[in-house]
């Protein structure tokens, strides 16, 4: 009857070890897949970044140009005789 206790014990204890010794490889590798996703976060991160700086000069541009044209428009008017008052 005690050898019966003693397995059930060590069989108790080498169960808790591997479920120690998995948790602790899971806990490895979700530290790994969470850095890897850091990562790519961050990458995704300055790209849009760059998108958001290449549009807002892209709309400057925009402005200017149209600048540009109404005044080009006005030096064709004054040049044809045509004064917009």
């Amino acid at each position: 009857m005690d050898t019966g206790i003693y397995i059930s014990l060590g069989a108790v204890l080498i169960s808790f070890i591997g479920l120690v010794m998995t948790s602790r490889k899971t806990t490895r590798e979700d530290a790994s897949e969470m850095a890897q996703m850091q990562t790519l976060l961050s990458t995704i991160n300055a790209g849009v970044t760059d998108i958001r700086v290449k549009i807002e000069s892209m709309r400057d541009k925009q402005e200017e140009l149209g600048r540009e044209v109404s005044a080009l428009k006005a030096r064709v008017d004054i040049l044809e005789g045509r004064t917009t008052k």
